[in-house]
């Protein structure tokens, strides 16, 4: 599952835990580019110290408020 092409990007909401914050380092380790999308701007932090070990850096975590479109984050 080795991604080639790194100009793509991947949206993945719920990051804050679960299987959507495994998702995100998986593929992130597999060398997707992932926005990793949450509600909580506290979980940001958080999930920035987890990945100081995920080498190259590849994703990027954003915050929406509830009721907004994830995908509106990812179009910012």
């Amino acid at each position: 599952m080795k991604s080639t092409n790194s100009a793509n990007w991947i949206l993945v909401t719920g990051t804050s835990t679960g299987i959507g914050r495994a998702a995100t380092f998986t593929l992130a380790e597999h060398g997707y580019r992932v926005l990793a999308a949450m509600r909580k701007q506290e979980d940001v932090k958080s999930l920035l110290a987890e990945a100081e070990d995920v080498e190259p850096r590849r994703f990027v975590p954003a915050s929406y408020a509830a009721g907004e479109d994830p995908g509106e984050v990812a179009r910012r």
